[in-house]
């Protein structure tokens, strides 16, 4: 089940090993610079070429409290304001599991 999120579409449950083996070959090389992703779906409209992937990376997105249980994006000056605070207190979190 896909559900429709801010910017992404988030996967509920598991993909099946056999979708993903399939996929596999479809990935081509992939140049160090470049992000390394897993294509799951490709599809092909108007002669534009469209592709659902899964980040091989983990990532996080960082946003505020919506309305009930729903998170939003930051903005950019939010962003430029919330990042150096929220780096400071994971990198103090992650020294206090290092002693």
């Amino acid at each position: 089940v896909l559900l429709r999120t801010p910017q992404t579409l988030t996967l509920v449950g598991e993909l099946e090993e056999s979708d993903l083996e399939e996929d596999d070959n479809l990935a081509g090389d992939i140049n160090e610079t470049e992000e390394e992703v897993e294509i799951l779906v490709s599809f092909e409209e108007d002669g534009q070429e469209y592709h659902l992937v899964r980040l091989l990376d983990p990532v996080l997105l960082v946003g505020k409290s919506g309305n009930e249980n729903t998170r939003i994006l930051l903005t950019p000056e939010e962003s430029d304001n919330v990042m150096p605070k929220l780096e400071n207190m994971f990198l103090t979190y992650q020294e206090g599991d290092e002693m």
